[in-house]
């Protein structure tokens, strides 16, 4: 299909398309429940990158359960620089095959 015409749709879709979710500065407080669609469990999504966020946690369990590590087994690299994140969670050693991971304050 045609790619959007607007930049940041166009962008995420291209994301999606790499296997990837990718979004910069956009004030997300939490990961998007897209991750939690039975498309991308089965795509597997292999990059998250979304630095300067207010993303506090991981999980997002009261509106997506399917949203959190246990989704996200393919996960080779997640990029959470500069967010808001407290803790991480108990699941977090499901990200077995993560390669690079930035949570930097």
């Amino acid at each position: 299909p045609p790619l959007p015409e607007d930049g940041a749709v166009r962008e995420g879709w291209r994301s999606l398309e790499t296997h990837q979710l990718i979004a910069v500065e956009r004030g997300l407080e939490a990961l998007p429940l897209i991750l939690g669609s039975t498309l991308l469990q089965q795509l597997g999504v292999v990059r998250i990158s979304l630095p300067r966020n207010k993303i506090e946690t991981l999980h997002c369990f009261s509106e997506a359960p399917a949203v959190g590590c246990r989704g996200l087994s393919m996960l080779r690299e997640l990029r959470l620089p500069r967010n808001n994140l407290k803790c991480l969670p108990e699941d977090v050693g499901l990200f077995r095959q993560v390669e690079q991971m930035d949570l930097s304050g």
